[in-house]
């Protein structure tokens, strides 16, 4: 009995002890609890706001961060970074031209001497001897197909080859092969529209500013130079009726070679002369004009060079330039 109560007497003594430590564990879990959400708190809402220089190293970290992200994504699409670099390209070419711009604008009177200079160079070396480009002893410089625009050839085969092979593109050509000056008047071989008329039908209701007849080689075998002039003065005559203010410019009649003159009976140098002798006597120098064509086709026995014809009386395709060109210098005489 007696151990029984002594049990019983000492539980009490317990009860305060045990209230008391655990009163003492609940304020200590309270207050590191406390703490604990104190302590982030002030972690939070103390973090100092950054410094200017702080600021810009923050920026640098991003823009490069920023670069290496689409440098990334350049590589993948090929397109902006290619773009990028031919942008760059541009610019710089564009500063090479602003520098270039530059300096031309502060050197005005050194590039002004340089082109100046150039141009005088190219003027003295512009060719002469050419039938498209001649500069007249008057200075002004006419090509044939400047002077023969509005000009009217009468002829026979040999003008057709001048129309055909001397490279000229301009004038109007009655041409026709075996045309004499009696015949102008009644060889139908001009064709207008659906109909074919002779030379002088044709010239009704025309202007032209200038006339060139080359016929005689098909003459050469008349009775002599007078007829043959008699009949070139009638054809004139008729010219006149339908181009009477027009000046007329009678050509030479185109030398034969040696070989020719020396096989044919009548187609001769020396016949060939006379008949150009008539030829000049029709001439007034006013509004009928001569025009030796023959200086540059023959050679210096007045024969037309041998090389310059296969048959002696009509010349290779590539001479009748010679002619053209004869006839150019006449003009810018």
């Amino acid at each position: 009995m007696s151990s029984k109560r002594s049990s019983d007497t000492r539980s009490p003594e317990f009860l305060p002890i045990l209230l008391l430590t655990m009163f003492v564990l609940i304020v200590f879990l309270g207050y590191a609890v406390i703490h604990g959400i104190s302590y982030d708190t002030r972690g939070t809402e103390s973090t100092p706001e950054p410094s200017a220089s702080e600021t810009s190293d923050l920026a640098t970290e991003l823009s490069g961060e920023t670069t290496a992200e689409d440098t990334s994504r350049d590589s993948v699409s090929g397109t902006t970074q290619k773009e990028t670099s031919t942008e760059g390209k541009s610019t710089a070419e564009s500063t090479k031209k602003d520098e270039a711009t530059k300096a031309t604008t502060n050197t005005p009177e050194k590039t002004t001497s340089a082109t100046s200079k150039t141009a005088k160079e190219t003027t003295t070396k512009k060719p002469k001897e050419t039938a498209r480009e001649t500069t007249s002893k008057k200075g002004t410089a006419l090509d044939a197909d400047t002077l023969f625009k509005n000009s009217l050839f009468i002829g026979d085969s040999r003008t057709e080859g001048l129309r055909l092979f001397s490279g000229i593109k301009s004038g109007t050509f009655y041409s026709n092969t075996g045309l004499t000056v009696d015949q102008v008047n009644t060889v139908k071989f001009v064709t207008d529209g659906k109909t074919k008329k002779t030379v002088i039908q044709a010239l009704q209701g025309k202007k032209f500013d200038k006339i060139l007849i080359a016929l005689g080689m098909n003459e050469l075998g008349w009775p002599s130079a007078k007829v043959y002039s008699d009949k070139y003065q009638e054809m004139i005559k008729q010219i006149r009726k339908y181009q009477p203010d027009t000046p007329i410019y009678i050509q030479s009649i185109i030398q034969v070679s040696k070989s020719k003159s020396d096989s044919h009976a009548y187609m001769t140098r020396e016949n060939v002369n006379k008949f150009n002798d008539a030829l000049k006597k029709l001439a007034d120098n006013k509004t009928i004009f001569y025009i030796d064509v023959n200086p540059k086709l023959i050679d210096k026995d007045g024969y037309l060079k041998a090389d310059y014809s296969s048959d002696g009386v009509h010349l290779v395709y590539a001479k009748y330039a010679i002619w053209l060109q004869e006839l150019v210098d006449y003009f810018n005489k």
